[in-house]
C-alpha cells in the first residue's frame, strides 16, 4: 500500500490574493515560483472573512455557525468541540501533526494540545527556522505540518507619505463577531452576491475595521457617515468591487427573489443559530461597543 501524503499547510494573515501569482504588482518570488509548478485556484472565496471564524471553517469543513467558531479567539471565542479539527482527524488516521506558528483557533499556552497537535515547535517570529528544521530531521510517518505567519496583518512599519498611495484598500465587516458584533449572512453563486444584515444598524461599525493609513483616509472621505443597507445584491460580472448594490433594480426582480431563497435555505440545512434571534456571545468575550470608533477603545462584554 502507498504512504499517504504529507501535507504542509502555510498560512499567511489578512493576505487575500494580494500576490504577484494573481496579477498584483506585489513582488512574492518565491510565491511566483511555487504557483508555477502547482495548482492555481483561480474561482474560490472565504466562508468567513474574520480571522478565527475563517480559519476554523477551513480546518473542520464546516461554517463558522456550524463549528460553533462566533468570534476571535484572543477575544474569547472557541470552538466547543475540537474533534472535527483537521490536526485530529489526521492523527487519528496514523499521522504525526505539528504547529509552528500561528493557529489563532485557540488561545493560551495549551492551544496547540487543545486542538489536537502532537507538537508545538514554536512562535510564528521563528516558525519559518522551526518549520524547516522540522521537516529536515524526517518523520517516520506521513506527517501534517501547519506553519502560519502573523504578516500580513497591521501593524507595518512606518511609511514615508510618498509611499503610501497603494495601502488605500475598502473596509471590510465580520460576519457574527470581530472587535464588535456585527452579524451578516451572504451566498453566492458566480455571477451574483447577496448580504443579509441582522442588527439594524444603518452606519459602519468603525470598531470591527483595524486603525491604519487604509481606515484614516475612509474616514476622511466621509465613510463612517455613509449609510449601510441591510440587503445588498451585487452583479460580480459587471461591479466586481461591488460598489453598486442592485437590491431595488427591479430588472434583478428574480435573481433578487432566487437568491433570498438560496440564502434562506442555506441558513436552515446548516442549523444557523441567526434564525432562532440574536447572537449572545459567551461569558469569555471581551466586545467593542459597535457604536466605537476604534478595536483600541475600551471593551467590555456587548450583545
Amino acid at each position: 500500500m502507498n504512504r499517504p501524503l504529507n501535507i504542509v499547510y502555510i498560512h499567511s494573515h489578512d493576505t487575500g490574493r494580494i500576490v504577484e501569482p494573481y496579477g498584483y504588482p506585489v513582488p512574492t518570488p518565491n510565491l511566483m515560483r511555487f504557483a508555477g509548478e502547482s495548482t492555481l485556484f483561480g474561482s474560490m472565496f472565504c466562508t468567513n472573512p474574520t480571522c478565527s471564524p475563517s480559519r476554523a471553517s477551513l480546518l473542520t469543513g464546516r461554517y463558522a455557525h456550524s463549528c460553533g467558531q462566533f468570534g476571535l479567539a484572543h477575544r474569547g471565542f472557541v470552538m466547543p468541540d475540537f474533534s472535527h479539527h483537521l490536526a485530529r482527524f489526521l492523527a487519528g488516521h496514523g499521522y504525526r501533526t505539528a504547529l509552528a506558528g500561528v493557529q489563532h483557533v485557540a488561545h493560551g499556552e495549551s492551544a496547540a494540545a487543545e486542538i489536537g497537535y502532537d507538537e508545538y515547535l514554536g512562535a510564528a517570529d521563528v516558525a519559518d527556522r522551526v518549520a524547516a528544521d522540522w521537516l529536515l530531521a524526517g518523520s517516520s510517518q506521513p506527517f501534517f505540518l501547519s506553519c502560519g505567519f502573523h504578516e500580513t496583518h497591521r501593524e507595518f512599519s512606518a511609511l514615508p507619505e510618498t509611499e503610501r498611495d497603494g495601502l488605500v484598500n475598502g473596509p471590510g465587516a465580520a460576519v457574527n463577531f470581530h472587535a464588535a458584533p456585527e452579524p451578516k449572512r451572504a451566498v453566492r453563486t458566480e455571477r451574483y452576491k447577496l448580504i443579509r444584515r441582522y442588527d439594524n444598524r444603518v452606519r459602519p461599525v468603525l470598531s470591527n475595521v483595524d486603525d491604519g493609513p487604509s481606515k484614516a483616509w475612509w474616514l476622511e472621505q466621509r465613510w463612517g457617515d455613509a449609510p449601510v443597507e441591510p440587503e445588498q445584491l451585487y452583479d460580480l460580472y459587471a461591479d466586481p468591487f461591488e460598489r453598486a448594490n442592485r437590491i431595488r433594480d427591479e430588472r434583478l426582480a428574480a435573481v433578487r427573489d432566487a437568491m433570498r431563497q438560496r440564502l434562506d435555505r442555506w441558513m436552515e440545512e446548516t442549523d444557523d443559530p441567526l434564525l432562532r434571534g440574536p447572537l449572545e456571545p459567551p461569558e469569555t468575550a471581551v466586545l467593542n461597543s459597535p457604536d466605537g470608533a476604534s478595536p483600541r477603545e475600551a471593551v467590555g462584554r456587548s450583545t
